[in-house]
């Protein structure tokens, strides 16, 4: 049984959480002239329920947001995060009190005393909120670019071209051009917009990375490393099926459709290179993505959702995800000689 996106959340979220406790440590071996244990068990807890509160906040804000200017959702982000970081440290240090003895009363006073308006927290606050800030902002970026490519650019990597191995594949909507004659340009796009924020959190679960857009249509890669030596593409189809399944009622209420895709995947060397003085981004050249993208075009004409190849099959991380039945040798325009087929059908 695959996990459901509140577990997967609650997950990631606790993982997250215990850095908080580490920097809560940090905090009292930096700012706080005792080193008392009572101050150590504090701001671990502070650290630790601070995080998962942001997360909570974070889960809830964010996509109600997203459609704001980038620079209003960083600000949004950020200040909610050191409020809500505030407002956990106040808590946190009220209910100690209380444990001590303290009145409800007095205990308030002095936990908001020495949370928010201790002189000496106000060079922490703001601390705080500009390393927030920068981090929005990297985050931001990084999800702009894309996992990892922020750092391959910083880095160079893709100055020269190099070679790589990486499973390909062609993420194409169905009937696109009767879908936008039939609801018109603007909802078309919000169409094509929602269809592709879908697909967001099976390419992250699986790990694929995000090549190019182009109109309706998505590429996807997984690398081929010695530490990574399998691509998850079956469980991106799966994840996806799944995502488009529950989401199914609101395409319907708000398009009148619902909408549907068709794949070409495959697999093999490629050459990666970053290209362009303005706007450059990272471009994969290469027999592989040749392959991929025919296969996905032959889709319909096989009564296939998904056609991939054997190359494919080879590096597939988890083939009970779903099974392969052969279509036969097809030819594939631009190349002398033809790959064989298989048609892909995710495990229900």
């Amino acid at each position: 049984m695959r996990p459901s996106p509140l577990s997967s959340w609650i997950q990631t979220t606790f993982k997250i959480s215990l850095y908080g406790i580490v920097v809560g440590i940090l905090l009292v071996l930096l700012v706080f002239d005792s080193k008392s244990p009572v101050n150590f068990v504090l701001s671990g807890i502070i650290g630790f329920s601070g995080c998962w509160m942001i997360a909570s906040v974070e889960r809830f804000l964010v996509p109600r947001i997203r459609q704001e200017a980038y620079w209003v959702e960083i600000l949004l982000v950020s200040l909610a995060r050191i409020v809500t970081m505030a407002m956990t440290a106040v808590l946190v240090v009220f209910f100690y009190l209380l444990t001590q003895g303290m009145p409800p009363t007095q205990a308030a006073d002095r936990a908001v005393g020495s949370a928010l308006v201790n002189p000496s927290m106000l060079p922490v606050h703001g601390v705080a909120f500009i390393a927030s800030l920068v981090a929005t902002f990297f985050v931001a970026l990084s999800r702009k670019l894309g996992p990892g490519e922020l750092t391959q650019w910083l880095q160079g990597r893709y100055r020269h071209p190099r070679e790589e191995q990486r499973v390909i594949m062609f993420v194409d909507l169905n009937d696109s051009t009767a879908i936008a004659h039939t609801l018109g340009d603007r909802l078309y796009s919000e169409f094509v917009q929602e269809f592709m924020a879908e697909l967001t959190e099976p390419i992250l679960k699986s790990g694929g990375q995000v090549s190019h857009y182009i109109g309706d249509e998505v590429v996807i890669t997984w690398p081929i490393t010695p530490r990574r030596p399998r691509a998850d593409w079956p469980n991106f189809l799966n994840l996806a099926t799944q995502a488009l399944r529950q989401s199914a009622p609101r395409y319907q209420s708000k398009f009148g459709r619902v909408p549907d895709f068709k794949v070409g995947v495959h697999a093999g060397s490629v050459i990666a290179t970053e290209v362009g003085v303005l706007k450059s981004e990272i471009v994969f050249h290469g027999d592989a993505l040749n392959v991929g993208a025919r296969l996905a075009g032959l889709c319909r004409s096989l009564g296939a959702s998904a056609l991939v190849t054997q190359q494919a099959l080879d590096l597939a991380s988890n083939l009970a995800q779903g099974s392969a039945e052969s279509k036969g040798v097809q030819e594939i325009r631009g190349r002398a000689a033809g790959v064989e087929a298989f048609a892909w059908r995710t495990a229900e």
